[in-house]
């Protein structure tokens, strides 16, 4: 079996700037170019959606980004949980040093190995399973409802001294068809989880992604939308 995935991120119909970032990378195969990667490969894929205004959510994502490119070039293999700690660190680190009060981003990483689906997640992007005629949402939203707002519970940017950071974190197993879904919130709130399923099994499987991003803007198009989308054939 292989995994075969394509990523699609666009600003909106709202936003100025697009703060999400998006990784896909192979462990250790940096040199690889191929998209199709087999199993017995590491695969690792993981979509953050910037938070803190301007360029600060920008920021807090796109080192977000660099920090797993960079693990996933080591020859020491981390866990999903371990890379989060570390882009943490680093966000925190480059708050620190530029005096900024607050930024972040949400992270939910996916890695196919050894026969396993592995995925990590804070904050409310989401990581779908689709199998069967089923949809299973396998991250964890941490959030809560203040008023009429969402407010995130747990994002990167977190200082340890202020709170402690914990991951969702869940392994699984897969088959020959199944899909996988990594997005932001720019797609789950402006399209339901109903809405998402029905395009998965109404389109074909390189097109879903912009189906998908056809009804995130017919319905606003509110935010950044960042989505990728894998098979296991």
């Amino acid at each position: 079996m292989k995994v075969v995935y394509y990523a699609l991120s666009e600003t909106g119909k709202v936003r100025s700037e697009n703060q999400d970032r998006y990784l896909t990378r192979a462990l250790n195969t940096a040199d690889r170019s191929e998209k199709d990667q087999p199993t017995d490969f590491s695969l690792t894929l993981a979509v953050f959606d910037g938070m803190g205004g301007e360029q600060l959510g920008a920021s807090a994502a796109q080192i977000a980004k660099e920090t797993g490119e960079a693990l996933l070039r080591e020859p020491v293999v981390y866990s999903l949980s371990d890379m989060i700690q570390i882009m943490n660190g680093n966000i925190c680190a480059f708050m620190q040093n530029h005096h900024i009060g607050q930024m972040g981003t949400t992270a939910a990483l996916l890695r196919f190995a050894r026969g396993r689906a592995e995925i990590c997640n804070v904050g409310d992007s989401r990581i779908y399973k689709i199998t069967g005629s089923k949809m299973y949402r396998l991250s964890r939203d941490h959030t809560m409802q203040v008023g009429n707002r969402r407010v995130l519970t747990q994002h990167l940017g977190i200082p340890l001294q202020e709170m402690t950071l914990e991951p969702h974190v869940l392994c699984c197993r897969y088959e020959s068809g199944d899909m996988f879904l990594l997005c932001s919130d720019g797609l789950t709130d402006m399209v339901s989880e109903m809405g998402i399923l029905k395009a998965f099994y109404e389109t074909p499987f390189e097109k879903v992604g912009s189906r998908l991003m056809k009804k995130a803007y017919a319905k606003g198009g509110r935010d950044n939308i960042t989505m990728i989308l894998c098979k296991v054939v």
